[in-house]
């Protein structure tokens, strides 16, 4: 500053160079970065350092109080430092002791800390210690087939031994609560996670840490769950579903910690109500122990399953009622007239129930994702299509020999047959569509329905050709008599 005021510019000037000296200083730093062929960056990664002092500084023959280096533009210097920039809030320079220090990774220096802060477990350099377990599920509420997530409110109760704990309880009492947030390094704890959750699908609601005199350790976790599953919708909507909910220490291997299941009803499977008005009965609970070796990955953990049946009435309706009531809509084009007037309504009937069954279908796999094989839908759906569209072929069929056959009598006596004929085979084919819902091979029954109604639709087709072929050739031969 003193350089700057050794001579006396204008205002405008000095205004102009006050204004101007931040970005010639950073103009200045570019130029060097450039020059060095290397970018500041790294200093994230631990390559260089960043120190940061309030304001730019001009030499004055002196280092800033904060600075830690000094950038010098070697053509302006002229040895007394007067027209010299330096930039006291950034260091390109590496530090060579930084490098030695940062030789391990982040990930190790914070386990080697963790572990150098932590209380060993009890049974440290010997057996696994025993951490049994029981979980509960208080409310459940609902799944997502398309996501395949569901969620509840589960509790989590875990319990080990700890004879370390027992100073913890005052005299005369026999058990006392801890802060969960005990240090480690004054209480060993397992660190019991769920593993099979949804991402961000752990919300923790309450947490309760208990210790005793005799050395045992209690701790209860309140959370709201979503967890990941595969659901198996081949039989939807008559499908039985296992709900999992997976366990296990997220510190410690299989040779320092194994799970147990604790042998105490009131605190684990479902409660009475946790169903109540969802779509949903529980069939069964099951919690069991296992072990899992996956190469280097050595684990003990704990398997929840809840075994659902779904309640088949309310989805059967809004799936099957709308592709039933389009059948018999399609069924309705063999009451109306033969007349020509109704020739085009007949068509157009068969055409909207054809489009809008295909409307119907593609908004319930919005609703059911495709499983992997042959479904229960799959067959129900193809089923209906199947008997609208050859409805839809029969009516042309009849037309057909109204007019181009013009054999006004047979094709009267056809649709008559229609009339009767094809409700029965709707209705049996449908049932053989039911019988897949009781465990029947689903591709067993729809090659049968797919034979059945084909064969029987160009069956009498070609039957009905017969008749009127029969018929003109009485009619050849009594002309030619």
């Amino acid at each position: 500053r003193r350089s700057l005021h050794s001579s006396s510019p204008s205002r405008p000037v000095k205004r102009l160079f006050y204004t101007m000296q931040p970005a010639m200083q950073l103009a200045r730093m570019a130029l060097l970065v450039l020059s060095s062929g290397t970018l500041p960056l790294p200093a994230l990664a631990g390559q260089a350092t960043l120190q940061f002092a309030p304001r730019f500084a001009l030499r004055a023959g002196r280092r800033h109080p904060t600075s830690t280096s000094t950038l010098v533009d070697k053509d302006t210097d002229d040895g007394h430092g007067e027209s010299a920039l330096e930039f006291p809030w950034i260091s390109l320079r590496q530090s060579q002791d930084q490098t030695d220090t940062r030789s391990l990774s982040v990930a190790q220096l914070a386990t080697e800390d963790s572990r150098k802060h932590s209380l060993p477990r009890p049974n440290d350099g010997g057996a696994p210690d025993i951490v049994e377990f029981t979980l509960l599920c208080r409310t459940f509420m609902g799944m997502d087939v398309t996501k395949g997530t569901f969620s509840m409110d589960l509790v989590i109760t875990s319990r080990w031994k700890d004879p370390r704990v027992a100073p913890m309880v005052d005299d005369g009492n026999e058990f006392a609560n801890v802060p969960i947030d005990v240090p480690k390094s004054k209480m060993w704890n397992p660190d019991i996670v769920v593993t099979s959750r949804d991402f961000d699908g752990v919300e923790i609601l309450s947490n309760f840490l208990q210790v005793s005199k005799h050395g045992t350790v209690l701790q209860v976790t309140r959370m709201l769950y979503t967890g990941k599953n595969i659901f198996d919708v081949r039989e939807y909507p008559f499908d039985m579903q296992t709900l999992t909910v997976l366990i296990t220490s997220a510190s410690a291997m299989l040779d320092e910690v194994k799970l147990a299941v604790i042998s105490n009803t009131s605190t684990a499977g479902v409660r009475p109500i946790a169903f109540d008005d969802k779509p949903f009965l529980v069939h069964n609970t099951s919690q069991w122990e296992f072990e899992e070796i996956s190469g280097p990955l050595r684990k003990s953990r704990g398997r929840f399953d809840i075994v659902v049946q779904r309640k088949w009435g309310a989805p059967l309706k809004s799936l099957s009622y709308p592709q039933i009531l389009l059948l018999f809509e399609a069924y309705s084009v063999f009451f109306l007239p033969l007349a020509q007037f109704s020739v085009m309504p007949r068509v157009a009937t068969s055409l909207i129930c054809f489009l809008a069954l295909m409307s119907v279908q593609s908004a319930q796999a919005a609703v059911v994702p495709p499983p992997a094989g042959a479904s229960w839908m799959d067959l129900f759906n193809g089923t209906i299509m199947q008997l609208v569209i050859a409805a839809l072929i029969l009516n042309v069929f009849i037309h057909a020999v109204c007019y181009n056959w013009k054999d006004e009598d047979l094709a009267q006596t056809v649709n008559l047959e229609m009339r009767y004929g094809w409700p029965m085979v709707s209705v049996v084919a449908i049932a053989v569509s039911a019988m897949a819902s009781y465990g029947v091979g689903l591709r067993e029954l729809s090659l049968v329905n797919q034979a059945g109604i084909w064969v029987s639709s160009f069956g009498y087709m070609y039957w009905t050709t017969q008749r009127h072929t029969e018929k003109v050739q009485k009619q050849q031969q009594q002309q030619q008599q």
